[in-house]
């Protein structure tokens, strides 16, 4: 399938099973997670164009998602449905593999992100804007500052020295 998903359309639903795993072609996708935090929601990771968009649990493990993954642009896609992965595990031995290591990326990225919080404010800032350029267009200050656990005044006066630079 390649579906199209708009900014601001919900793409994963919090609770729900996630029944395709998506690839992104073009666009900018966000993870909010519901769980105890101080702000109630938080913004736990971003997506964007050549990644695999999954859950965790949720697609791999066939229980409901503890997110819900929204788009922040057109977000244009390719999907497989969890009975055609699996048919194609039945085919083709390899596809396990693939599997794997797209897990595996997405575990990287996530414990690099985790080490990265224990930089300063600044250069946690610096290096999100010069590793993912992309989310610096697509997504709200907001969002970034959460995802970086930092007060949006703080994201804001980063990313201003930052652009400032860069100019």
């Amino acid at each position: 399938t390649f579906p199209v998903f708009h900014k601001g359309d919900t793409v994963q639903q919090y609770r729900e099973t996630q029944s395709n795993l998506l690839f992104i072609y073009t666009g900018v996708m966000s993870e909010k997670t519901f769980k105890e935090h101080p702000r109630g929601i938080c913004t736990t990771w971003f997506w964007e164009s050549g990644d695999a968009v999954f859950t965790s649990p949720g697609f791999f493990s066939g229980k409901p998602s503890e997110a819900n993954i929204e788009a922040l642009d057109t977000c244009q896609c390719i999907g497989i449905s969890a009975y055609n992965l699996a048919v194609m595990k039945n085919e083709f031995r390899e596809t396990e593999q693939i599997i794997e290591c797209l897990r595996d990326q997405h575990i990287r990225k996530r414990l690099q992100h985790t080490m990265d919080m224990r930089l300063d404010t600044f250069k946690q800032t610096k290096k999100l804007y010069e590793a993912r350029p992309m989310l610096f267009e697509a997504s709200p200050k907001a969002l970034l500052a959460d995802f970086l656990n930092m007060d949006p005044d703080t994201f804001a006066r980063n990313l201003k020295k930052l652009r400032g630079e860069a100019g």
